[in-house]
């Protein structure tokens, strides 16, 4: 859904859902963050991947260190600010409303 909407490829896709998780664990709960990271699959190997692959080399401390993440997967501004809430969006589309709360709640 992302690749299409954003005109972005598979590795981008992954690499920017991987920071966003990165980016959102250290400011929900747990139980918050496990309910949101159980609808995108693979959600631990994805953030570990954007970790051993560099996209994310510090905390993020707030949404723009994240969209500048994202930078090293070749996606700037203004797609960059795009991207987070294409994914609440997303979520609310595919039913999952308690998640898209959760993640707005958190990327303002």
């Amino acid at each position: 859904m992302l690749q299409d909407r954003l005109g972005l490829n598979e590795v981008q896709v992954r690499g920017a859902l991987g920071a966003l998780l990165v980016y959102v664990r250290e400011r929900l709960t747990k139980q918050d963050f496990d309910d949101l990271a159980e609808t995108i699959p693979n959600a631990d190997r994805i953030m570990q991947d954007v970790k051993q692959r560099g996209i994310v080399t510090r905390p993020l401390d707030n949404m723009g260190d994240y969209e500048s993440a994202l930078s090293s997967l070749g996606i700037g501004q203004p797609l960059a600010s795009q991207v987070a809430p294409a994914v609440v969006q997303a979520l609310g589309e595919t039913g999952h409303t308690r998640e898209r709360d959760i993640l707005a709640r958190v990327i303002g």
